[in-house]
């Protein structure tokens, strides 16, 4: 089958298509807004830890992002900053950005991929930014989890 001779996705159908999407995340949004909110990330160890800093020490970009979202779904946003200041500053940025560039017209979109170089470069730095002069010391590592605060099964 020749790639020309498709029929072209119809406007109708992807507007449904990013309603159905928006839905879709808007409502894995909510529901893991609902779990940080009953479920701290401090009080278990449910939650998957960050395989790097399990191997390395190193906090990666991503390093304290629950513990940033559950602080933000309790109204606490100088402790969301200190977990992970890049996701709650820059992410809201970095949505806007996505946003906007999906609803201009296909002409209008600059053809070369500049957003994602950017956004490799400041991940980049963040990265190098968090674990210098060492991950423990860094202002921009999270803090470590508080090991007592950890809920230990109960032999019995």
């Amino acid at each position: 089958m020749d790639l020309q001779s498709e029929t072209p996705i119809s406007p109708k159908l992807r507007g449904a298509s990013a309603w159905i999407a928006g839905v879709a995340i808007g409502l894995l949004v909510i529901g893991g807004g609902f779990l940080l909110y009953h479920v701290e990330p401090n009080a278990t160890s449910w939650y998957p830890k960050c395989p790097l800093h399990q191997m390395t020490g190193l906090h990666c970009p991503g390093c304290g992002i629950t513990r940033s979202a559950s602080a933000l779904v309790h109204g606490d946003l100088a402790t969301a900053v200190r977990m992970n200041p890049l996701a709650v500053l820059g992410g809201p940025i970095l949505v806007i950005l996505l946003w906007r560039r999906g609803r201009q017209p296909s002409a209008d979109k600059p053809t070369g991929p500049a957003l994602g170089q950017i956004l490799l470069v400041v991940l980049v730095v963040y990265f190098v930014a968090r674990n210098v002069p060492s991950p423990s010391r860094s202002w921009l590592a999270p803090p470590e989890r508080d090991a007592s605060a950890v809920e230990t099964p109960v032999a019995g």
